[in-house]
């Protein structure tokens, strides 16, 4: 649960998945994925993404 919070804090995760949104090709996803973009920036601007870039390295060398 942990992982999954710190994850969901990176920018990365959130351009992922705005691009899995655009893939589809709906309206309602390219509004999704749009709204994925927001999250990506506002993760940008708290720079949360760092400490979940640090741990995934982390946890990536346990693995």
């Amino acid at each position: 649960m942990v992982l999954d919070l710190m994850l969901e804090c990176s920018e990365r995760y959130w351009l992922k998945r705005a691009g899995d949104f655009d893939k589809v090709g709906t309206p309602a996803c390219a509004e999704i994925a749009k709204a994925c973009r927001a999250k990506a920036s506002l993760c940008r601007h708290e720079n949360a993404d760092e400490w979940a870039d640090l741990l995934a390295a982390e946890l990536g060398e346990v693995a």
